[in-house]
């Protein structure tokens, strides 16, 4: 059975399908419009372009699109005479949350997944919360919905008030930098924790005072560079945490195998408290919206009964230019490079699902520059200052580095480094002590090459870790063809760059 999947949205558009093997396409990486919205005529010509004639076909929408929604209680709807290629094929429209909980099927089997959640800034009918149990059998259950808890809008609230430059979804992340540069009061989070807060974060702009201040009614109240405003902005950051963990609790059993996707599970601080309670949970890396195509073909698998789809290569799925695999004299080059100081971009294979850089669209750098994030930050990204970079370690490395045997590939937790190492690595250590890392398996059969390149640098420099960050520049979605590629080291100052086994040099 031909199956077709996607997501149009107002953002991040998608879409998977699926004959004997799958094919995802995310229309930024067409495009190269950070988060692009596609419009249904796209969907048709990529069709077209690989002569795909879909038997079945699954969207989610919401509405945004005109294209159908899912009212109260539906997790899915058929949509008759629904036409595409000029043919009315089978068509099926998807809750949002329902779409992401079952996007997760690449990393667990989803008869098996017990509770799904979701959290985001909007989903079908306005809700930002949905839990279900069973989702990935006959017939999921409806815990819990719910129009408030606005945790993603509130962080994207914040961030337009400090006049964030860029598009707006990215706020969020970009407080996530920010929570770490204050301190945290114990006694705020104790007194509003047990409020009407947890529906309703609102208040903390309109009518909660902070030192004596309502922030909404000082203009200069969002100032990063005020200690008082970042105190408030670490301490909302962790009240919401907390907010956040009450909600698992109040609804999923600590030790049940759960899904946890929409734009909040990219929050790698929460998630790694998350973690801690919730040792069985699976956040996708492409927890985001544009995943949400996955979570639509795996509804027709479900849906029809078919056999389990082949999750080989996952998540290196990004249906750019593959761009061939380096050799280890390059990686050996390149390691040499990077012990020099360059700064190197990393173009190989298939690019990853999901927004981090994954070791396929990389920019490499040594992690023991003291003045690497500025300098990455200066030359290239121009990010805000307070923004720290991820780091790429080899897996048997990690327990060296934090207080735990580690196993996170897809940057998706930021986690406290030992004491110890810290001064060894300054360009990846944020202003907290923490990390958010992807551990590199050496067995991993997709990430052969940047494995080898972790050794190499090893060898080198006695440090089996690298700062990692997307092959992209600020406010431009991550590079899709070997030519992109090009051109961003021409234009940019990038020192080097490696494309499959071809190494190019200023």
């Amino acid at each position: 059975m031909k199956i077709l999947g996607f997501y149009l949205g107002r953002h991040d558009s998608n879409l998977s399908f699926y004959d004997e093997g799958l094919k995802y396409i995310k229309s930024e990486r067409q495009f190269q419009v950070k988060h692009h919205h596609a419009s249904l005529q796209w969907v048709e010509q990529i069709c077209l372009d690989n002569n795909f004639v879909p038997d079945v076909i699954a969207f989610s929408d919401g509405n945004r699109n005109e294209l159908g929604s899912c009212k109260g209680d539906q997790l899915y709807k058929e949509i008759p005479g629904f036409k595409l290629l000029g043919k009315n094929i089978p068509t099926f429209c998807l809750d949002h949350h329902y779409a992401h909980m079952l996007s997760a099927w690449p990393m667990q089997n989803t008869s098996e997944i017990e509770y799904g959640i979701s959290i985001d800034g909007r989903g079908d009918n306005g809700r930002r919360v949905t839990i279900i149990r069973d989702p990935g059998k006959e017939n999921p259950n409806i815990v819990y919905q719910s129009t408030e808890h606005a945790y993603c809008s509130f962080l994207n609230q914040i961030g337009r008030r400090m006049g964030l430059k860029g598009k707006h979804i990215d706020h969020a992340g970009k407080i996530m930098g920010a929570q770490a540069y204050g301190k945290i009061d114990d006694q705020f989070i104790s007194h509003y924790a047990k409020s009407n807060i947890y529906t309703d974060l609102s208040q903390l702009f309109k009518s909660i005072e902070w030192n004596g201040v309502v922030p909404d009614k000082k203009q200069s109240f969002y100032d990063f560079e005020i200690p008082s405003f970042r105190d408030w902005l670490s301490t909302v950051h962790a009240l919401m945490e907390s907010l956040i963990i009450r909600l698992f609790k109040e609804h999923i059993p600590p030790n049940s195998k759960t899904v946890y996707a929409g734009g909040a599970a990219q929050n790698t601080v929460i998630n790694n408290k998350l973690f801690k309670l919730y040792h069985n949970l699976i956040i996708p890396p492409h927890a985001y919206d544009g995943g949400l195509s996955l979570g639509c073909l795996e509804f027709v698998r479900l849906k029809f009964g078919m056999d389990k789809l082949n999750v080989s290569g996952f998540p290196f799925w990004q249906s750019d230019e593959h761009g061939g695999i380096a050799e280890l004299p390059t990686i050996q080059k390149v390691a040499q490079l990077i012990d020099q100081g360059k700064i190197v971009g990393w173009f190989q294979g298939n690019g990853a699902i999901g927004p981090r850089a994954l070791g396929h669209r990389s920019i490499l750098l040594d992690p023991r520059r003291i003045d690497g994030k500025d300098l990455i930050n200066k030359r290239i990204k121009r990010r805000e200052h307070w923004r720290p970079y991820a780091a790429s370690l080899l897996q048997s490395y990690s327990e060296e580095v934090f207080n735990e045997q580690l196993i996170s590939p897809y940057m998706l937790r930021a986690l406290e480094i030992k004491r110890v190492v810290q001064a060894s690595i300054p360009a990846v250590v944020h202003e907290d002590g923490t990390c958010r890392p992807q551990t590199v398996n050496e067995q991993d059969h997709e990430l052969n090459s940047y494995a080898r390149l972790l050794s190499c640098f090893s060898e080198l420099s006695g440090m089996p870790i690298l700062l990692n960050t997307s092959l992209n520049i600020n406010g431009k979605p991550i590079v899709a063809t070997k030519e992109q590629a090009l051109q961003l080291f021409k234009s940019s100052a990038l020192d080097a760059l490696c494309i499959g086994n071809k190494l190019f040099l200023k």
